[in-house]
Order: C-alpha cells, then structure tokens, then sequence
C-alpha cells in the first residue's frame, strides 16, 4: 500500500508539483510508493478532484458515475504522504522560488517545481467569449455549467414544448469537440429531452482536420449516422447574448455556448519569466525540464517539447508522468535526469456517445462496438490505479536527521532564526489598547481593558486535520473564536501555542508563515489579532490558541441558561 514517510525523516528540500493533471497523479504515486528522504512534496490544485479526460465523454453520456471518472486527489496524497493544497496557482517567483496562490494566501516556497497545469480553450479571436460561452476547460466548471444549463432546459422544455427549442452550440471540430457533442446528443435523448438541439460548429470543411484522411472519413460516417448537425467552414468571431455571429456573416441562435476550441495555455505564465513557445506553453527539453530554469518541470498540456510539436492530448500526460516522476528523483539528487522519448504513433479511440468508437492509428481508422469496449478497459485499469482500493508495494522509508540529534530543551523550542522567518512576512498585529504585543517581541502581551467590560478567555488545542497549513489555521482560529461567540464576547487577541515537525530551517519557517498567515486572516475578520505565542518541535503539527474577548458585566451568555423550546440563532454558517 501507499504508505506515509516516517515522521522521523525530517524534511530538508521542498518539491511542489501545481496542477492536478495525469503526469502528476503519476508522480504522486511514484513518490508514495517510494519516498524521497528529506524531501516534502506538496501538489497543489484548484480542485480536490482530477477528471480523467479519457472518460468525460462517458460521463456525459451517462456511462460513468462521477466517481469512477474522477481521482481524488485529497486522499491520494494522504495515502502517499503528499501535502494537498487547494488553491489556484496565479504566478512563480524564480528567482525567490515561491509559488503565488490566489484568494488572499502566502506563496509557497520550492527546491524544485513541476508544471502539470493543463490548458483552457483558447477565445482569441472571438470577442465576447469569456462572458457568453462555456469552456470544456476546466473539466468541474464545464460539469457544473452543464448542470445548470440542463435544468434551465428541462424547464425551457416543459414550459414550451417542441415550439421552444434549447439550442446548444459545441465551438470546435477536433476530436474532443466531436466526442462532446456525441456525448450530449446521447445524453439528451437518453433523459427524454428530445427537444434539444445539439450542433456542432467547426471552422474547416471537414471535422478532424488534424487526423489521416481514414479517421475523418470514419468520424463523417458517424456523425452522419447519428443526424449531429454540423456547421462547416464556420470561424465564430463573437458571442453574444443568445447569439453566435460566423465571420462569413452567419448568424447561430443558442442557448448554450460550448468552447471546444484549440488549446490555450493559462495566462499567468507570460509573466513569470519562463521561457515559452509562441503560444505561451512552457518549453521543455527532452528531459522535460524548462532550458530556462533547470529546477522547472513541465508535462501534459502546458508543455511543449523542443523540437517536437505533440498534440494536446491526455494519452502523452499520462506516459510522461512515469518519467516526470524518475527526473524529479534526479533533479533533487543532483543527478542526471532520463529522456522523454513521446510515442511516434499514439492509438486514438474517438467515442461516439452511443458505446461505439473509432480507432485511429496512424493512417489506419475503423469503427465498432468492440473498440468503445477497450478503450472502456484501458480507461478503468488507469483510474483502476488511483482508487482508494488500489495497493502497491512500498519500501520502508528510511529515517535520516537533519543535523544529527535534535535538541529538545528549553520545551523544544523553534530556533529564532525559524520565528523570524515566518513572523517578518506577516502584517501588522498592533492595536491601540495593546502596549506590548507581537511587534515588542516581548515573552507575555500587555492589554489595557475597556471601562465596565470583563475578560472572557477560552483555550482549544488541535492535531493537523488537514494537510494545507494555512487552511488548518483558518479552521483552528475559527473554531477558537467560536467559544467567544457563543457566549456573546467581541474577540479582542490570541496567542499561539504550535508544534511543528522537525525538518530544515526554511522549511518549518514557511509552514509556520502559512499556518500563522491562515490563523491572523480569519482573527483579522473577527477583529482581532495575534499577541504572541509559543513554538515548538514534536512529531506532528499541532496548534492551540488562547482566545480573548471583551463582554459587558453581566452582557454574558450561558450555555446554563439554556432551556428546552429556547430559540438558537446561527449568525454565520457552521463549520
């Protein structure tokens, strides 16, 4: 089975793979199975799940539960020790090696840095795209954008019959273009919404323009024996509200925009220094390895190998994830990273929505049921990998100190050089009727009371519940103040008291800046701020916090003044 590194192999060097794509599934499980001494690697993803692409059109179809076409990526990365971070990567320091997250959190701090991102379909030259179209891209905003339409249909359908037809545009010919609007036909008339309109709108004579002239003649055949209406030789240049202009003056009514466009690389990279192609993907050398900055990896959609153009395809992620896996060993050992070399001939197994695909293999292509069933096997052996049952086989560990033996005196104490670190990159924790606090770097805090008011002080302590520290100490300091509320005390101050696992210097002080940075955010939203605290080292990370809080004499609540039939008004949500 996958199994958690030894809390007594102290972390040394900070690996952070962003994006949940297949490569990195891969590597997270190579990196479970056999653990990197002194290494803590982090995957960082927008969402806690990873569509399997190969299996979003079953999806669709109704062929797949959610489930069997997702990997958690929560749970895989506690089973293979990884720490999982739920957030959107918006830019890279280079030369600070920090990784930039959104919603208001610190960055993280790498050793190495791998990119597995995936792409977005592109909206260049159509105007109006980003606010009247749906993206295919990222897979759980389509699936919850799909959601919503289809209830907006069944109601548009009960109510008008088949006068008021729900029109739906799928923007793009290539293959995942054509598997979607199979898809969604077979969708639709297996759900009884008989009146709705699938169409799909390409910008080139044929559909698979990309593909030998065998698999196009096959994917036509298809197409046409299941009455898809197709709108050829069409550029859309616009969207409105309801209405799709063509740049021949071609005017599509819809009620739905799909974008199966091209693929597009995230915006965020133009800026970080990278060095990318004229599309804007990250170039990446035979070892998949940025020629720019050599401690950079990238692989599935974001990359794009030198001197080879490779199709956006999921079939080339998921072989490079074993490799991407083996020249992040490499990177961090300071040894020679193993060469990608990409498949000359990929087999593409093309769904029609309906249990039938195509098969294309180079200049070859046929059809059949038979085929949507392999292609069914190999995508369930995959995902087969990544499921909760799934074992293998996993060396011990092997236990290492940082500097030889740990000093535990003084109560374990952090070093200062660790407080410092992580206290300098946190604002301003002063108030105005707090004459010695955190800035003073005294050992207690100094709090003039309010006329007529009385203290109210509680105390939590808790074991990591999560393995992203600045959400654990959302949760924490959340859960603390929620002693005060409740008996109807305005929160003034905290103070910390945190274990953190023994490791290098840099990295305790980047988890302590991300814990306390979680922690001061949601005191800051209470008003109230941290005074100080206590750190130490021990096996796991733990955090308590001593809360304060101001109350009128005899303003207070109780929890014994309760009495059966009482009224319990909730002012914020619980959790």
């Amino acid at each position: 089975m996958l199994t958690p590194p030894s809390p007594t192999s102290p972390p040394t060097r900070d690996l952070v793979l962003i994006g949940g794509g297949h490569a990195h599934v891969a590597v997270v499980r190579a990196f479970g199975m056999r653990a990197e001494v002194g290494v803590r690697v982090t995957l960082v993803s927008r969402e806690a799940e990873a569509a399997y692409s190969g299996m979003v059109p079953g999806v669709l179809a109704g062929h797949y539960g959610h489930e069997e076409a997702h990997v958690d990526l929560r749970r895989l990365c506690g089973r293979a020790g990884v720490r999982f971070v739920e957030a959107a990567a918006t830019g890279i320091d280079l030369a600070g090696r920090v990784v930039h997250l959104g919603g208001g959190r610190p960055g993280l701090r790498f050793d190495v840095l791998s990119l597995d991102t995936g792409s977005t379909p592109s909206v260049a030259g159509i105007a109006g795209a980003r606010e009247h179209g749906l993206a295919v891209k990222p897979v759980a905003g389509f699936l919850e954008g799909w959601a919503a339409a289809e209830q907006r249909m069944r109601v548009a359908l009960a109510e008008g019959g088949a006068n008021a037809p729900f029109r739906v545009l799928v923007i793009g010919g290539g293959a995942g273009g054509v598997e979607l609007a199979l898809s969604l036909q077979q969708r639709c008339r297996a759900r009884g919404l008989a009146g709705a309109e699938i169409s799909l709108v390409t910008d080139c004579d044929q559909l698979l323009p990309h593909h030998a002239p065998a698999a196009r003649r096959a994917i036509e055949a298809a197409v046409a024996a299941r009455g898809l209406r197709v709108e050829r030789g069409c550029s859309i240049v616009g969207l409105e509200a309801g209405v799709a202009h063509g740049h021949d003056g071609r005017v599509l009514p819809f009620e739905l925009a799909i974008l199966a466009t091209p693929a597009a690389a995230p915006d965020w990279l133009a800026e970080t220094g990278l060095a990318l192609d004229g599309a804007g993907f990250v170039v990446v050398d035979g070892c998949l390895r940025s020629p720019s900055h050599p401690f950079v990896f990238a692989a599935g959609d974001v990359a794009a190998l030198q001197g080879r153009a490779l199709p956006k395809s999921g079939v080339y992620a998921v072989r490079q994830g074993p490799v991407l896996a083996a020249g992040l060993r490499a990177a961090l050992r300071g040894e020679a990273a193993p060469v990608y070399r990409p498949q000359s001939r990929t087999l593409a197994l093309i769904s029609t929505g309906d249990r039938y695909a195509v098969a294309a293999w180079g200049p070859f292509a046929l059809g059949g049921r038979w085929l949507w069933r392999l292609k069914d096997r190999i995508d369930r052996r995959w995902m087969q990998m990544y499921s909760p049952e799934a074992g293998a086989a996993s060396g011990a560990i092997g236990a290492a100190e940082v500097d030889g033996m740990r000093c535990g005196g003084c109560g374990a104490k952090t070093s200062g050089e660790v407080l410092r670190a992580a206290l300098g990159r946190l604002p301003g924790q002063g108030a105005a009727d707090v004459p010695v606090g955190l800035a003073a770097g005294d050992d207690a805090a100094v709090i003039a009371p309010p006329a007529g008011q009385l203290l109210v002080q509680s105390v939590d302590q808790f074991r990591s519940l999560v393995d992203d520290p600045w959400l654990f100490g959302r949760i924490v300091a959340n859960h603390c103040l929620g002693d005060l509320h409740a008996m109807g005390a305005r929160p003034h101050s905290a103070q910390a008291l945190v274990a953190l696992p023994p490791g290098a210097e840099s990295l305790q002080a980047d988890q302590l800046h991300q814990l306390l940075a979680g922690i001061t955010t949601t005191l800051g939203e209470a008003g109230a701020v941290l005074l100080g605290g206590h750190t130490s080292e021990g096996a796991e990370l733990t955090v308590g916090l001593v809360v304060n809080g101001w109350v009128a004499a005899g303003g207070w609540a109780s929890k014994a003044g309760a009495r059966p039939g009482d009224a319990l008004i909730l002012t914020k949500a619980l959790g």
